[in-house]
């Protein structure tokens, strides 16, 4: 070994030693802040999340003028974020680990008792499952193994918003909401700013005169549109106590839905506004369908059948064919082809799936579809990369996280209801519920579900006698009223 060899190794090991002295240090000090301000560590955590988000956008560079003809590109790793991004991710990470540790200890110090996760344990346990199912054994048994590392760095996250965030609810809603309507205002600001980097010319969309379509600060127009009807949500879950900042953050955020022309969002905002009306005035006091509302609902479904039978569903798709807009609808804006690829992939590896690198840049370029990021289908998706055991454990886990937010609607006034209404719809053409990453908005919002989740199994059943209407709860101490600690 050469003289310049050693130095290089000497050099090399010793930047690495001091690395790993930092990293102890950091840890260390937040374990000691944990005893202290260790109740603004998970709020704080969805607040860097979004921070991640807006980062990578900001420092990419990217230009999505010609978007409509290099979509692929605009969804590239930005290089310029890579270190800023990396900073909080190792945040996001000590935090977590900080409080996942925490958490061991006190459970070992309780007397005549070990037990880490409360009554929140079904949603930990199928959690764990259902990312062990999807994450780590496709890495080891699909048919193309390969371990990637970031694909695991959310979850400590979700596990640590599992098992810690329900105590200090409000806290976490009020992060979570100011934090998207700050990236809601950054993205309408970014219009006049940098107009390149926010705003789509040239799109042919559902709004006649509409001809430009926003990606904002989200890393396209399908993520910051479901971002900006979570925010809606969080701030009717949650009310801002000045009346001028929540009519200034709901315009916004109405705004950002409108411009985004994100399809599914507007339907899925529309049935989610369905359901916290149906919630809030469909319901007695025992929480069960008031007649009138049965006989309304029977009303719209006998209609709906004479219309069926006036315009048959074949005369109506040939109708929908013709247009541009219905040919969308039908194809799901081409949507369709990507699940023909995903279900031939799946029926090629029935078992454990392809694998964690399905849907990148080599596999795309062997269907010839740049794309298709992924299979724009949850079920699909899950499906194609995990195979058959996959999908068994995301419908476990879609079925206990939704148990958890039908619990939890009451302190909610049915705010829960409708976000996992949200999730659900966008199961169907998106993948909401996939743990690879830390900075995206569907990730975000199935955050905010998990947390919201994990407080409704500490919920107690509403009972029939002495059970207030959830519409007589003040909005702004609907937390506090029930015992959610501030």
């Amino acid at each position: 070994m050469s003289k310049g060899e050693l130095i290089f190794l000497a050099m090399g090991g010793s930047v690495l030693s001091i690395l790993a002295v930092a990293m102890v240090l950091v840890f260390a000090l937040i374990m000691h802040t944990q005893t202290r301000i260790g109740r603004y560590f998970v709020p704080l955590m969805l607040a860097l999340c979004a921070l991640g988000m807006t980062l990578g956008v900001v420092l990419s560079g990217r230009d999505v003028r010609f978007a409509a003809f290099a979509v692929d590109s605009m969804n590239a790793e930005p290089g310029g974020a890579t270190w800023p991004n990396r900073a909080v991710t190792f945040l996001i990470l000590g935090l977590s680990l900080s409080i996942m540790v925490g958490r061991i200890f006190d459970s070992l110090k309780m007397s005549g008792s070990r037990r880490i996760f409360g009554p929140e344990k079904p949603l930990a346990v199928v959690f764990i499952a259902y990312f062990v199912a999807t994450n780590v054994i496709p890495a080891f048994m699909g048919e193309k193994p390969a371990f990637i590392h970031n694909q695991y760095y959310a979850f400590p996250l979700f596990l640590v918003a599992i098992i810690s965030a329900t105590k200090d609810l409000e806290l976490v809603v009020e992060w979570a909401k100011m934090a998207l309507h700050t990236i809601m205002v950054a993205s309408l600001i970014a219009l006049a700013v940098t107009p390149n980097l926010a705003l789509q010319p040239g799109y042919s969309g559902w709004i006649p005169g509409l001809d430009v379509r926003l990606w904002g600060l989200g890393s396209n127009p399908n993520s910051i549109g479901p971002l900006a009807v979570l925010a809606l949500l969080l701030e009717y879950v949650q009310p801002t106590r000045i009346r001028s900042l929540r009519l200034a953050v709901v315009l916004s955020a109405l705004v950002v839905v409108v411009l985004a022309q994100s399809k599914t969002a507007w339907i899925a905002a529309t049935i989610a506004a369905q359901c916290i009306l149906l919630y809030r005035f469909g319901l007695d006091r025992q929480g069960r369908l008031r007649v009138g509302t049965a006989i309304l609902l029977l009303l719209v479904g006998a209609a709906f059948s004479v219309a069926m039978m006036v315009a048959p569903p074949t005369v109506l798709l040939d109708m929908l064919s013709e247009s541009k807009a219905g040919n969308d609808v039908l194809t799901l804006t081409g949507r369709t082809r990507i699940w023909d690829v995903a279900l031939d992939v799946w029926m090629d590896n029935p078992i454990f799936g392809f694998g964690p690198t399905l849907w990148d840049n080599a596999f795309r370029a062997s269907i010839q579809m740049p794309f298709a990021m992924h299979a724009h289908n949850q079920f699909l998706n899950s499906m194609g990369l995990a195979g058959t055991v996959g999908l068994i454990a995301l419908i476990a886990y879609l079925l206990v996280l939704s148990w958890g937010a039908v619990r939890v609607a009451r302190i909610t006034r049915g705010g829960s209801l409708a976000l996992l209404i949200l999730v659900w719809l966008r199961c169907i053409t998106e993948t909401p519920l996939n743990i690879t990453t830390l900075f995206n908005g569907d990730v975000y919002a199935h955050l905010v579900l998990v947390v919201l989740a994990a407080r409704g199994f500490s919920e107690q059943p509403l009972k029939a006698k002495g059970a207030s209407r959830p519409t007589e709860q003040v909005p702004s101490e609907n937390f506090t009223a029930l015992g959610v600690a501030r």
